[in-house]
């Protein structure tokens, strides 16, 4: 399975519940390179499996029983729990990979580690504990996530065997982020309802004014400063300080919406696809018009050093997971049978 998938899903294991009965030795799962990895590692893998199937374009969640749904022509208990063996062993050869090279956790990496337990574990410590899974297999397996990413920014980083060029690593910054001045013209009232045909007249006529100031030299943060002010007297709000209007640039990712710095999907495309450095511009959608003003983000430089650990992962993480996957298909493995029939991909739901 894609180990970035498996990071991402971490989030969701604190709502997982387990049932697990005794039968002989089921304190492990199984026995990889001569190590045995704690069951409780196999079941965390086996519910992140189980999420990702439910993401799969395969799942059906209309099936009245999702144990019907067929995961790449396999049934589904079958695909969980194959991803979840591939993901232990990969866990395994992670660790082997880091002790051969005497690598070690640096100090900050422990405290984020103790951190990331300490905050998560003790709030879902007795559903855990209930149903088998111990903290100390949580640790592991965040553990095991820090020591991957070490190992790839060795293997990618300068000096590393398969090191990226800064040129490169530009280029994906060049043609993935973007740095954007954004003044928000609303299109809705403050009942969130279509502003009138005279009322949406009189915004337009507002943009225009305000794209022709631009085109004719006038600074982005003064036009800024000036509607902020604006639209706090509309709203009978008092007006803000100008040291409180924040007129530093967006960076925005293509493709990438959120709430965080919200810009609709037409126009997060648009900048990235039909706008113009240094060429303001109105892009229009359905709730709102945006003045969109584009800079050179390859002049900012402290962004692009803040990104390159992003930037590295999105250029050379499929290639590392590949790497890995390969070498712990090398590794030797027995299966505890008592075991594995008792950790049934029906019990994680």
């Amino acid at each position: 399975m894609s180990y970035l998938k498996k990071l991402t899903a971490v989030c969701l294991l604190f709502i997982m519940c387990v049932s697990i009965t005794s039968c002989g030795d089921t304190s492990w799962a199984m026995e990889i390179d001569g190590q045995k990895p704690p069951a409780g590692l196999y079941i965390l893998y086996q519910y992140i499996a189980l999420n990702d199937a439910k993401q799969h374009e395969d799942f059906n969640s209309e099936l009245k029983d999702i144990w019907d749904n067929q995961i790449e022509d396999k049934k589904i208990a079958d695909w969980i729990n194959e991803q979840a063996a591939q993901t232990l062993k990969e866990h395994v050869e992670i660790d082997n990979l880091f002790s051969e090279a005497n690598m070690e956790l640096t100090q900050e990496q422990q405290e984020t580690l103790d951190y990331s337990v300490k905050q998560n574990w003790p709030s879902n410590e007795a559903t855990f504990r209930k149903f088998g899974v111990a903290e100390s297999s949580y640790r592991l397996m965040l553990e095991n996530s820090i020591k991957y990413q070490q190992l790839f920014n060795v293997h990618y980083g300068e000096g590393g065997p398969e090191e990226v060029a800064e040129a490169d690593l530009m280029t994906e910054y060049e043609q993935n982020y973007a740095s954007v001045h954004v003044i928000t013209f609303s299109l809705k009232n403050s009942s969130n309802e279509d502003l009138s045909e005279e009322e949406k007249q009189a915004v337009q006529e507002k943009e225009q004014t305000y794209l022709q100031r631009l085109q004719d030299g006038e600074d982005i943060a003064t036009l800024i400063k000036e509607y902020a002010k604006e639209q706090a007297v509309a709203q009978d709000q008092e007006e803000p300080a100008d040291e409180d209007i924040n007129t530093d640039p967006r960076i925005i990712q293509k493709g990438e919406v959120n709430i965080y710095n919200y810009l609709p999907e037409t126009i997060n495309t648009s900048i990235f696809e039909t706008v113009n450095i240094d060429e303001p511009v109105i892009l229009n959608d359905t709730s709102a018009d945006y003045l969109v003003l584009k800079h050179d983000i390859t002049q900012d430089t402290k962004t692009f050093e803040d990104l390159k650990p992003a930037l590295l992962s999105s250029l050379k993480n499929d290639d590392f997971e590949i790497i890995i996957a390969d070498k712990a298909n090398e590794l030797s493995v027995t299966n505890n049978d008592n075991a594995l029939k008792q950790f049934k991909p029906s019990k994680l739901v």
